[in-house]
């Protein structure tokens, strides 16, 4: 009769250049976490490695790919490297098992289902854990064909029974079954769903169907199946008959419509006004204030204040060359639209000339300036 050990294949492969070192480093135990909290994985004496050195298995796996002419990414996930799995025994078994033993185990399974094949493995036993265990890392390009490692439901089946027979010579009874799978009776089966609705302790609709499946066998006037099932019957039929369902359902219908995301209208964005010459802010501001059309002096006074008002911001903030930035044509042109925009109709009038604003910045105000047409 065929028993089976506990080979355990449940891990994410490595589909990256920095997921292989840090699954050989831990495998090692020389992770930067493992060294500094002191925790011991392995000993020399009880790690090992097939076709590669034991201590460079990572690169050894990179250099492989290269051989044969297969992609692989330092930081992105994207092809897969290696493969990882794990063999254990019972904890009750430790009386009988030594560190040794289980290496010996190990190094017979990985020559037998990995090396023989031309796969680079990684093997170590951990001391760590109550239980005594082995990891396995396995190149997933073959050393002599570059064909990739295969892993599905017959190669498990027959690593499990290979354990399973090495564990049974050694009279190590707790770590063998009678049966490939192993499900746990006493575990309930549940939907990714399920398990969700369990974490936010919500009863998902079969924990909803037991409850009330509970309260009919529960209540009195039920003595046999055929009064539960009239009874979970009398209360389907009165729940699909309340009138608040109905209501119920309007209401989810008003706040989905509410809760869509409105797509902001042309109307409700706020206009950005777009950039303007001089000449036409200028014009602009005459048309507001109903400033007569030949009263160009008005144009210079404000222009003029403007420009005192400029240089007096550049040489207080350090836009000058002394101040180590020197304004651009851009920040002029838009400071000076803008205080031509602000400036009250109130300000003295000056004629076109030579004018000194302050700090002694001399300015020409020639005639009425030419505008483009």
């Amino acid at each position: 009769m065929a028993v089976y050990g506990n080979v355990n294949v449940k891990y994410a492969p490595c589909k990256s250049a920095a997921q292989l070192h840090s699954a050989a480093d831990y495998i090692l135990g020389k992770k930067k976490e493992q060294l500094s909290s002191g925790v011991i994985k392995t000993k020399s004496e009880l790690y090992n490695a097939f076709g590669c050195n034991r201590d460079n298995f990572a690169n050894s796996v990179l250099m492989t790919r290269k051989m044969h002419q297969k992609k692989y990414s330092r930081f992105f996930p994207r092809d897969l490297l290696a493969q990882k799995l794990s063999i254990s025994f019972h904890p009750e078994d430790n009386d009988k098992l030594t560190y040794e033993d289980a290496y010996k185990i190990a190094e017979d399974f990985a020559h037998k289902f990995f090396w023989k094949k031309g796969f680079e493995v990684l093997v170590a036993v951990h001391v760590d854990t109550e239980h005594v265990h082995v990891h396995f890392l396995v190149n997933n390009c073959n050393q002599k064909d570059g064909s990739s490692f295969r892993r599905g439901p017959k190669e498990l089946v027959e690593m499990s029974e290979y354990f399973g027979e090495q564990c049974r010579s050694r009279s190590l009874t707790h770590s063998v079954r009678d049966s490939f799978y192993n499900p746990d009776k006493t575990r309930e089966e549940r939907t990714f769903a399920e398990s969700q609705m369990e974490k936010r302790g919500k009863l998902s609709f079969k924990d909803e169907i037991r409850v009330f499946i509970r309260l009919a066998m529960n209540d009195p006037t039920t003595q046999n199946i055929h009064d539960v099932v009239n009874m979970l019957e009398r209360t389907y039929q009165s729940m699909k008959d309340y009138p608040r369902w109905e209501e119920d359902e309007d209401e989810v219908k008003e706040s989905a419509s509410k809760a869509k995301k409105q797509v902001p209208t042309q109307e409700s964005q706020p206009t950005r006004k777009p950039d303007v010459s001089v000449y036409e802010a200028y014009d602009e501001f005459q048309e507001k204030h109903e400033i007569p059309e030949n009263d160009e002096s008005f144009f210079y006074a404000v222009f003029n204040a403007a420009a005192e008002a400029f240089f007096r911001y550049c040489r207080c903030g350090g836009l000058f060359e002394n101040g180590g930035l020197n304004p651009s044509a851009v920040q002029i042109k838009r400071y000076m639209i803008k205080r031509l925009s602000d400036t009250s109709p109130h300000i003295s009038r000056i004629e076109p000339g030579h004018t000194k604003g302050e700090g002694g910045t001399e300015m020409l105000l020639s005639a009425s300036p030419k505008r483009e047409m």
